[in-house]
């Protein structure tokens, strides 16, 4: 939660805050069925964890009833349409400001909300980049209808996730305040959409993270897709990774100062 922390032998005064980011795979579970009891199992975890904000990617608009201790909030389904992913961000101070910005020929994209704290404004940017597209393919081990078409989605998905990190730094270059970017950005910190999207700012795993990070795991390989990204002006106080099996991904949650 929001506090004010008194330093040692100083009058300054800290604020510090608590962030989630989970993309939640509509609520659903980890195959696309719904399963009776995945979606509470969000919920209680989200709870219980009592962040001052979260991100949702994927998110499923009728749950937004069971997050009563977070009474400001914004949710992308009626303002993105049908065709979009459903995206939310859930606070429990004021939002000030919103947006909602479609990525071009895609399910994808991405939201901010505007904050104020300590009379400071701070944007957070709530991402979700192009996907791979790769669970249809079941059979790898042959090259012709296997790996040639992974290897033309995985392409394809680059390309489009560069040009949607491309659009959503320009969108947070022209911002004049302090940011924090989470997100499922779909891609590794290898990768030039990462690359983009980061520029100068801190990741918070890369900060105060251990062990590799793991979000999200393709054929029992352990991948980072899943980030929260912070202007130098923060100091990263904490960052968790949690292995759940309720979504596809992994949640991951930081603890921030603004100094």
């Amino acid at each position: 939660m929001l506090k004010s922390l008194n330093l040692n032998e100083s009058s300054s005064r800290l604020t510090t805050l608590s962030i989630l980011s989970y993309n939640a795979h509509g609520f659903k579970g980890i195959e696309d069925e719904i399963k009776t009891g995945e979606s509470a199992k969000i919920v209680n975890f989200i709870e219980n964890k009592d962040t001052d904000v979260f991100c949702i990617q994927e998110f499923s608009a009728i749950q937004y009833k069971y997050f009563s201790d977070y009474p400001y909030f914004f949710k992308t389904n009626i303002i993105a349409g049908k065709k979009k992913s459903v995206m939310a961000i859930f606070s429990k101070y004021p939002i000030t400001n919103k947006e909602y910005i479609s990525f071009p020929n895609s399910r994808n994209g991405a939201m901010f909300v505007d904050l104020v704290l300590n009379e400071e404004k701070v944007r957070i940017y709530n991402v979700h980049l192009e996907s791979y597209k790769v669970s249809d393919i079941s059979n790898l081990s042959n090259p012709k209808s296997g790996y040639s078409v992974l290897i033309g989605k995985i392409g394809v998905a680059e390309r489009t996730r560069k040009e949607q990190a491309l659009l959503l730094k320009k969108h947070i270059n022209e911002f004049k305040g302090r940011v924090i970017i989470c997100g499922d950005f779909n891609s590794t910190q290898f990768s030039s959409s990462y690359r983009i999207i980061k520029g100068l700012k801190k990741d918070t795993f890369i900060e105060a993270g251990i062990g590799l990070g793991k979000t999200y795991e393709f054929f029992k390989y352990p991948f980072r897709l899943d980030y929260i990204l912070v202007d130098d002006s923060f100091e990263v106080l904490s960052h968790e990774s949690f292995d759940l099996k309720y979504s596809d991904h992994e949640p991951i949650l930081s603890k921030l100062v603004l100094n």
